[in-house]
């Protein structure tokens, strides 16, 4: 492991591992269902409860890690796979309103179709949310 890939979170690690391991591939790929409005829902029965966000969970041995088996964001694994793992934002740290984060622009929380994400900051995400009727 590099110095850059040592500075990830572990649950971006979980997703570049991902990115490169058939199984999780596979598994990520089998939970899609496309939807009439267009949205690719992921159908997983794991869900994250602080955000009910559902989960990907990706299982590989992390040195330093509590756990093999990492929760991510099935929208993060879907935009990198699609844009590359460079192109996400780096993980987002709660409250932290200048870093990046996945939005939905379906408002869908279930949605992994990357024509319906794009790049917001925490700000713009807040601003976004209050100005919902």
């Amino acid at each position: 492991m590099n110095m850059q890939e040592s500075k990830l979170t572990f649950k971006d690690q979980a997703i570049k591992f991902g990115l490169s391991d058939p199984k999780t591939l596979k598994r990520f790929k089998s939970k899609l269902r496309p939807m009439p409005n267009g949205c690719i829902e992921f159908d997983s029965c794991a869900w994250d409860n602080r955000d009910m966000y559902r989960v990907l969970n990706i299982t590989f041995y992390i040195k330093g890690s509590k756990s093999n088996s990492h929760k991510v964001k099935p929208h993060r694994f879907a935009y990198a796979l699609v844009n590359g793992f460079d192109a996400l934002p780096k993980s987002h740290k709660r409250f932290d309103m200048d870093s990046g984060i996945i939005n939905h622009i379906c408002h869908n929380k279930t949605c992994v179709n990357v024509e319906h994400l794009n790049i917001l900051t925490g700000r713009e995400n807040l601003q976004k949310e209050n100005s919902k009727p």
